[in-house]
């Protein structure tokens, strides 16, 4: 079936072309887009859905009334309220085919009077219709521009027993002058305001708010942000998940070396997480939902807690502590996690053999904090431990033992228990000021070293010390920490480092971009 303004819209075209020469076609569009506007970017190959139906079924339907004073329902013009008729439109289902039409019939029928959306005057503004692909739910949306909306209860009894799909019926009110479909205010007139389906085998909710329509030039400004925020680097990569290379693609292509478009299907998240590669853990939210992804290697850590009937997601299982949470257990390398009302649903098909696996071990020597648990192990006791196998490996006489604010201090403390040497806190730290050796300058880290620590000259006067730090990157800072207890008058100080030497660039947290930058 294709609906009678098929030349004006196009879109139905594709329908029956096969599903790898639609991703060529929109590889090679996207090419010569990026090809005129001067942009030398990498396009990677678009990851195509199975299927057009599925995802394009989202309905914005305007009315008018043709010379005979007759209600026809369609999609606007481009760049203008001009209604066009598009009944029978073969990118939707029949389903919803059938739904408008029998709404434009019983308005026919019913003292509504139609928006204007160039004089401002009338109620319904526009009916928009979702549609869930593995459950069949059907959501309706009517867009008043006012509370009053006569007759609804018959209507909407009428639009149920016809269509027994439709699982909710919402009214949005929208009085203002504005191309935004959606505002804030609505009421439930059916249902619970949501439907359901599937996505990688993940129960989701869609609610009202799923629908949007913003403006072209809106996109640029809010892309055009993104870019400024994100602060790419010519070597990045972009993963656009709006349609294959959508706005915010063709937007930060020039400032990137890559753009990889992902197509709205049930496999998304997978091929997502198919093309990233490196660490990241992703806690994804909505007033319904929370999801919960990690990388295949688990070099970040992601956690899962519980209290009474509330689930969390955390970086840290300290974190729960603070909501009274009970720590359940980490969420695995390759884990997606999806919580919603029906409860915790997990899908592991993305994980990798236990022996390709890799944590990253800066979080147990510096990021995590002292009473968190990664992956079974403690850290408080992996620092202790550490800081004993130093003092056995290197041995020294000395007055007293000190570590560096904060990750250093548990280390210093298992050093001391081994050696029998005293420990001492020879530091009061200035907690205002970030981690010194991601600073992108060099006279940016000395600064910030001499505001981030003071020495307490009288712990550390006429003593030998031994300073335990976690580690040791360019070096900025443990140069110029010997410099302050010297200055303070120890008679010597012995550094001792409880973690390996950091010997390569790290590009998966620690922000260190080449070798001649590490001290090691």
């Amino acid at each position: 079936m294709r609906c009678n303004v098929q030349k004006l819209c196009g879109g139905c075209s594709l329908l029956s072309v096969p599903n790898v020469k639609q991703a060529k076609l929109k590889q090679e569009q996207v090419t010569d887009i990026m090809k005129n506007a001067n942009l030398s970017v990498k396009v990677e190959p678009v990851i195509m859905a199975q299927s057009a139906i599925g995802y394009r079924n989202k309905v914005i339907v305007g009315f008018a009334k043709d010379k005979d004073k007759k209600i026809y329902s369609g999609l606007y013009a481009p760049k203008s309220h001009r209604v066009i008729n598009t009944s029978g439109c073969a990118m939707h289902p029949q389903l919803l085919n059938e739904i408008i039409d029998f709404i434009t019939k019983t308005v026919s029928g019913m003292k509504y009077e139609l928006y204007n959306e160039h004089t401002g005057t009338g109620i319904l503004r526009h009916v928009l219709l979702r549609w869930a692909k593995e459950t069949d739910e059907v959501m309706v949306v009517l867009v008043t521009s006012t509370k009053q909306l006569p007759g609804r209860r018959n209507f909407v009894n009428a639009l149920v027993k016809e269509f027994p799909q439709v699982k909710t019926v919402i009214q949005n009110i929208n009085p203002r002058d504005t191309s935004v479909v959606l505002q804030d205010e609505s009421i439930v007139l059916y249902g619970n305001d949501m439907i359901t389906d599937e996505l990688c085998g993940l129960k989701i909710s869609f609610t009202a708010s799923a629908f949007y329509q913003i403006h072209h030039d809106q996109c640029e400004k809010l892309y055009g942000l993104a870019k400024q925020l994100l602060d790419l680097q010519p070597a990045d990569k972009v993963l656009d998940t709006y349609c294959g290379v959508g706005t915010i693609g063709l937007t930060l292509a020039d400032a990137c070396s890559e753009v990889t478009g992902v197509e709205i299907n049930k496999d998304a998240v997978k091929n997502a997480m198919k093309k990233l590669e490196g660490g990241y853990a992703l806690v994804i939210s909505s007033p319904r939902k929370l999801i919960g992804a990690r990388d295949p290697f688990g070099l970040k850590p992601l956690c899962i807690g519980k209290r009474d009937n509330t689930w969390f997601l955390a970086s840290e299982s300290c974190a729960l502590e603070a909501v009274d949470a009970d720590f359940v257990r980490d969420v695995e390398p390759g884990e997606i996690v999806s919580i919603t009302k029906d409860g915790f649903h997990s899908d592991q098909t993305m994980g990798i053999q236990r022996e390709k696996q890799a944590r990253c071990i800066f979080e147990y020597i510096y990021f995590a904090r002292n009473d968190s648990v990664l992956d079974g192990v403690q850290v408080y006791h992996a620092r202790i431990t550490a800081g004993k196998a130093l003092a056995q490996s290197y041995p020294v006489d000395a007055d007293l033992v000190v570590g560096v604010p904060d990750s250093g201090l548990v280390a210093a403390k298992g050093y001391s228990e081994q050696s029998g040497i005293p420990y001492g806190m020879a530091f009061h730290k200035n907690s205002y000021v970030g981690r010194t050796f991601i600073k992108p300058k060099q006279s940016q880290r000395e600064s910030s070293v001499k505001i981030k620590l003071n020495v307490i000259e009288e712990v550390v006067r006429g003593r030998r010390i031994v300073m335990v730090d976690d580690s040791i990157v360019r070096g900025t800072t443990c140069a110029n920490i010997i410099k302050m207890l010297k200055k303070a008058g120890a008679l010597e100080v012995h550094v001792r480092i409880s973690s390996p030497p950091f010997l390569h660039p790290c590009y998966f947290g620690t922000d260190v971009p080449s070798n001649e930058q590490l001290i090691a």
